[in-house]
């Protein structure tokens, strides 16, 4: 009930609704009415009530809660169910143990901060409190697990045009995982699964973006590799709002995916946004380092590099690093 409420507030946004009004809009007592906007107020919520006008909301503080999104969310399915931590250990750990359970295809897990995160290939992820976006989806596509590193080009393109609306800033896509603004990392994705040799039995979508923070927030070796939306614009952006962004985005680009199971009509729109495409590279790969130019992406997400000879490879996963001559 009290989600109702502050949707109700929150669609009138600075202006007064009379608590009858609610009252007669949800079935319930106009008592009821105030003993949610007093919880609602003691959340930190700003709400002027006043007798006669009714009840108004101003602003709502920076906290990330499963009600407010849910109330705001726009999505088909994305989001249905949300759960939101103060911190946990790792919200793909804690999705991967919901999605064993049987949880439902769009199922979020959210936390403020995280004591265990990681990124790609084991690496540690540094979340803490109240700057970042640290975020996971449960996903059950009918894809085989060859089409999950096309998905991850989907999920990064998606969340780079929400980002880019919200904010205006220029931000780039780095192939595979990597969102991007002046050559600093601002984003990453790390996708994980379970599979059968032939399908896919779920997949976990981890999302880590640094939001608010600044400079002095990152420990002193990651400052010249890694940066915020704060810190690349000067503004600071409420995490309700680039959640909801986002998710909506992802939702429209995965239902897009999953009609060709490939980028298909995509592919244009990232090559635009990626920072990697005409580029000298290098690509780290499990068995070795390859050097060349990356000249296109396949449509199953795949990066066509030719390399210093001449020759040709499709290389489906690696780590890219831009050269410097």
């Amino acid at each position: 009930m009290r989600e109702r409420i502050f949707k109700i507030l929150h669609d009138n946004l600075g202006e007064y609704v009379s608590g009858q009004k609610i009252s007669s809009q949800l079935g319930i007592t106009r008592s009821a009415v105030y003993k949610h906007i007093k919880a609602l107020k003691a959340q930190g919520h700003k709400i002027i009530s006043k007798s006669r006008k009714g009840h108004m909301l101003l602003d709502s503080p920076d906290i990330l809660s499963d009600f407010q999104l849910k109330c705001r969310l726009d999505t088909i399915f994305i989001g249905n169910s949300i759960f939101v931590y103060d911190s946990i250990h790792s919200t793909n750990r804690l999705a991967k143990e919901l999605a064993e359970e049987g949880s439902v295809e769009g199922t979020v897990v959210i936390a403020d901060s995280q004591t265990d995160g990681k990124g790609r290939m084991g690496r540690h992820w540094i979340s803490p409190p109240a700057g970042g976006l640290w975020m996971s989806i449960i996903l059950r596509p009918d894809i085989k697990p060859n089409n999950v590193a096309c998905l991850t080009l989907v999920i990064g393109l998606a969340i780079c045009k929400a980002l880019r609306k919200l904010t205006h800033l220029d931000i780039g896509l780095k192939w595979p995982n990597d969102l991007v603004i002046n050559g600093r990392k601002v984003c990453g994705i790390l996708m994980e699964l379970s599979a059968e040799v032939d399908r896919v039995n779920y997949i976990i979508a981890g999302i880590g973006l640094n939001v608010n923070f600044k400079s002095r927030h990152f420990p002193g070796e990651l400052r010249s590799t890694a940066t915020s939306l704060y810190i690349e614009s000067g503004q600071r952006y409420g995490r309700k709002e680039v959640a909801l962004q986002m998710l909506y985005s992802i939702e429209q680009h995965y239902i897009g995916f999953l009609q060709t199971k490939s980028l298909g009509k995509m592919k244009e729109e990232y090559k635009k946004l990626s920072i990697v495409l005409g580029k000298d590279v290098v690509i780290t790969t499990p068995e070795k380092n390859l050097y060349g130019r990356v000249v296109d992406f396949y449509d199953d997400g795949s990066i066509l590099l030719v390399d210093d000879g001449n020759e040709q490879h499709k290389i489906l996963t690696g780590d890219v690093s831009l050269r410097l001559y």
